[in-house]
C-alpha cells in the first residue's frame, strides 16, 4: 500500500497542473483477508505467535486490525481519484464493510471484458478443464488431485486437464508420477483457447477472486463453470442457468455436481449455450461503453 500512497500523491500533483480524469480501478477482493483469516495468521504472524491467535478471539483481533487499516487506505484511494472502479454492485457492499458510505458518489462499476465469444458451440470432449495459476494460498491447488479421485472412477473415458504455471505445480506432477493417477495431464502454461474450446466443464476452486477473467474466457467457449460459491461478485458474472456453485472447500459436492451434470446431455447443452450467451455481455465492445460514458462523466 505504501506504493498507492507515493503513486496517489503524484498523481494529485500532476492533476493540480493539468485537467486529468484520475481514476483509480479495484483488481482484487476487499474480502480477500476477511474470508482467509487462517492464512492471513500464518502470513502475517511469525511463528511463535502463531498458535495464541488460533481461535475465535485471535481471528477476530486480526480482523479488527485488519479492518482499520484497510479502511485508511481506501478512504486515501477514494479521496484521491476522481471515481473509484469497482467491477460490481457487491463490491459495493464489500467497500462499505471497512469504510461505510464513504463519497460513494464517486463509485462507478465495470467489470472486465473479453475479446469475443465463439458463434456457435464447439465440439467438445470429455474432458475437464482446471485452469488458472497453480497455487495454493488462492486457487488450492493442493485440491485438484484429491478431487480428480473423487472423479475418474466415475467417469470412465474422461481426462482432466490442469493448465497453468506457479508453485505448487513441481509438487503436484510429482504426486500424479508417484502415485501413478490415470487420466490428468498437467500442461503448464499454455495457451487457453483450446483447452476451453474442447471441455465442456470448468472447475475453479479459488477461495477468494476479484473478478477472474478465466470464468468467463471458459464460457466464451462454452464450458459449463463448476466453482465454489467462496466470494460476493462470483453470482453478479454466472448465474444458476449457466454455472453451478459449490459451498467453498467441498469436493465431494463438487464431484457429485460434475456427475450429474455430464450425465444429463440435455441439461448439459443447454448449460453450454448458455454460457456463451452469458460471457456475450463481457465482451470489449459492450464493456467498452461504459468506459467510455465513464470518461464523458465529471463530477
Amino acid at each position: 500500500m505504501s506504493n498507492e500512497f507515493n503513486v496517489g500523491r503524484l498523481l494529485k500533483d500532476m492533476k493540480a497542473r493539468n485537467n486529468y480524469l484520475l481514476l483509480g480501478c479495484l483488481r482484487g477482493s476487499f474480502f480477500a483477508v476477511k474470508q482467509n483469516l487462517e492464512t492471513y495468521r500464518k502470513t502475517l504472524l511469525p511463528k511463535p505467535l502463531q498458535p495464541f491467535f488460533k481461535h475465535a478471539l485471535g481471528y477476530w483481533i486480526l480482523l479488527h486490525i485488519h479492518k482499520l487499516k484497510h479502511g485508511r487506505d481506501l478512504r486515501f484511494i477514494v479521496d484521491t481519484y476522481d471515481r473509484y472502479i469497482l467491477f460490481g454492485a457487491p463490491n459495493r457492499v464489500e467497500l462499505e464493510y471497512f469504510i461505510g458510505k464513504y463519497k460513494q458518489q464517486k463509485l462507478a462499476y465495470i467489470p472486465n471484458s473479453i475479446p469475443s465469444v465463439v458463434d456457435k458451440l464447439p465440439q467438445k470432449e470429455k474432458r475437464i478443464l482446471w485452469l488458472s495459476r497453480v497455487d495454493y494460498r488462492q486457487k488450492h491447488a493442493e485440491l485438484i488431485i484429491p478431487l480428480w479421485k473423487l472423479l475418474k472412477d466415475r467417469l470412465p473415458g474422461w481426462e482432466f486437464d490442469v493448465v497453468g504455471s506457479g508453485g505448487a505445480l513441481d509438487d503436484l506432477k510429482k504426486q500424479v508420477s508417484d502415485e501413478g493417477i490415470e487420466r490428468i495431464t498437467l500442461y503448464g502454461k499454455q495457451k487457453p483457447d483450446s483447452y476451453y474450446a474442447r471441455s465442456p466443464v470448468y472447475l475453479m476452486t479459488s477461495s477468494f477472486e476479484g473478478f477472474p477473467n478465466t470464468l468467463i474466457e471458459a464460457q466464451s467457449f462454452g464450458a459449463v463453470p463448476v466453482v465454489f460459491d467462496s466470494y460476493p461478485m462470483i453470482k453478479e458474472i454466472v448465474s444458476d442457468s449457466n454455472a453451478i456453485f459449490v459451498k467453498t472447500f467441498d469436493i465431494d459436492s463438487m464431484a457429485d455436481e460434475v456427475v450429474r451434470l455430464v450425465n444429463d446431455e440435455d441439461r448439459l447443452t443447454r448449460m453450454m449455450n448458455d454460457s456463451i450467451r452469458n460471457a456475450e455481455r463481457y465482451t470489449i465492445d459492450k464493456v467498452g461503453k461504459k468506459w467510455l460514458e465513464l470518461f464523458e462523466t465529471r463530477i
